[in-house]
């Protein structure tokens, strides 16, 4: 393997940022889960939410049916 001259761990990192969200969203409802997530990608400049704003400009969230494993 080639070595790089990181002086930290992504996994770690990632694994950190990931225990932040779970600890913060902890105990809240699917669609208060569903409002903070939007809210969240809302206020990002990472690539990821200016993309996710750019595809749902414009657009309502479509309602879901109940999910029912196997189908």
């Amino acid at each position: 393997m080639k070595e790089t001259g990181k002086n930290f761990d992504c996994v770690a990192m990632k694994d950190a940022i990931q225990a932040r969200s779970v600890a913060r969203r902890r105990g809240m409802s699917a669609a208060q889960f569903v409002d903070d997530v939007g809210q969240t990608l809302a206020r990002s400049s990472a690539p990821i939410a200016e993309f996710w704003r750019r595809i749902n400009a414009g657009q309502k969230p479509k309602p879901r049916g109940r999910v029912v494993a196997g189908r």
